[in-house]
């Protein structure tokens, strides 16, 4: 969701600036999920620096496009594992199987990344709150991990796989087999040997997405519908780009067929002591 824009600089010239897929007219398409919303309209929601509330939006938004390509990424990965082409004899390559490994880790480390940043976002619109998703997770309802169950498995997996690397995958029965080695923050698992299944590590960025999309929509609830935000034009492929006014309400009607807006079942995000 973001884009390069060439804009006018101070003291003439131009430059190249990165500027959320939202502040362009071809760049509002239909059925924008709600957490690109959020990015967008975040300053709008935080309190203190403005810059800073950017640069959290567009880490977000970089996280989430590296959560999608992490997981292109692990399903071409799988397909290699084993190749039956060069299945003969009694020694076979293991290389295919860390490239999935690596491929799983820069997932997981993707999806873990989207929350922390999520948090620091959370913190500027409920300054009260701790910092970091773990705490946080203890206190704001739509992050606790009670009701997010697949956020402490995940956080477990990723912890045991980036920090102690005993993964094994076993592609036949369509598992990884990890050894949870210590105790200390897991959150889900115990101590010992795990058989998770491929099918729900590939789910979690669908349920990172979903999770964020609830988030965002209790969210976006207070933002005015008649707030201003500073928009682009573009006429023609060879024109400077033209300066707008947009509300807010025009931006958040563009996610009205999605379907987190279509059930809109999302809480109010209160606080749990």
């Amino acid at each position: 969701m973001l884009k390069l824009l060439r804009l006018p600089a101070q003291g003439g010239g131009e430059l190249w600036v990165i500027a959320h897929g939202l502040s362009v007219t071809d760049g509002r398409l239909q059925d924008i999920r709600p957490i690109h919303v959020l990015t967008f309209l975040a300053q709008h929601l935080a309190q203190g620096d403005k810059s800073r509330i950017f640069g959290l939006s567009f880490a977000l938004e970089n996280k989430l496009f590296s959560a999608r390509h992490a997981l292109r990424q692990l399903g071409f990965a799988l397909s290699g594992v084993n190749e039956p082409f060069y299945s003969g004899g009694y020694v076979r390559e293991y290389e295919s199987h860390q490239v999935f490994l690596a491929a799983l880790d820069a997932m997981l480390s993707a999806t873990y990344s989207a929350l922390e940043i999520a948090a620091q976002l959370n913190k500027s619109f409920h300054p009260e709150l701790p910092h970091g998703f773990r705490k946080q997770a203890r206190r704001f309802e739509l992050f606790g991990l009670a009701r997010n169950k697949w956020v402490a498995r995940m956080l477990d997996i990723r912890s045991e796989l980036s920090h102690f690397g005993t993964a094994l995958i076993s592609i036949p029965d369509g598992k990884v087999i990890l050894q949870f080695t210590t105790e200390k923050r897991l959150e889900a698992f115990d101590r010992g040997r795990y058989q998770i299944e491929l099918r729900e590590i590939f789910g979690f960025p669908l349920e990172l997405f979903a999770l964020l999309d609830e988030w965002a929509l209790s969210e976006l609830r207070r933002v005015p519908p008649d707030q201003e935000l500073d928009g682009f034009r573009q006429t023609s492929a060879n024109a400077p780009l033209q300066h707008e006014k947009v509300k807010a309400v025009q931006i958040m009607s563009l996610m009205g067929e999605s379907d987190a807006v279509k059930k809109d079942t999302a809480p109010d995000g209160g606080h749990v002591c």
